[in-house]
């Protein structure tokens, strides 16, 4: 399999919306292909099904700071899978599964 072309993480705070949005890829997001999988979070796929942005609304009310940015990386040894009780395992679960659905 080929490996993919690394893109930079864009983040973009916009204060006067109080959100932030997380670009992951370079791929443009499927219009109506978003998808809020908690309040205030939205995910946008691609055509392939892949996250190429999440936005967060909402930012003050959260208690974040848009002015304070933290950025912290790891390595792939520190990541670890979702257990399969958690809210965001479950959400994706449903979309692949609602996804690969029979086409109608």
């Amino acid at each position: 399999m080929e490996e993919p072309t690394a893109v930079p993480v864009k983040v973009t705070i916009d204060r006067f919306a109080d959100a932030a949005k997380i670009r992951l890829a370079s791929e443009a997001a499927v219009p109506g292909a978003s998808r809020e999988l908690a309040p205030g979070m939205l995910f946008d796929f691609d055509e392939n099904g892949e996250v190429v942005s999440i936005e967060v609304l909402g930012l003050q009310r959260r208690g974040i700071d848009p002015r304070k940015v933290d950025i912290e990386i790891n390595s792939r040894e520190d990541a670890t899978e979702l257990p399969e009780d958690h809210p965001a395992a479950r959400a994706f679960a449903r979309k692949v599964t609602e996804d690969s659905g029979p086409a109608g």
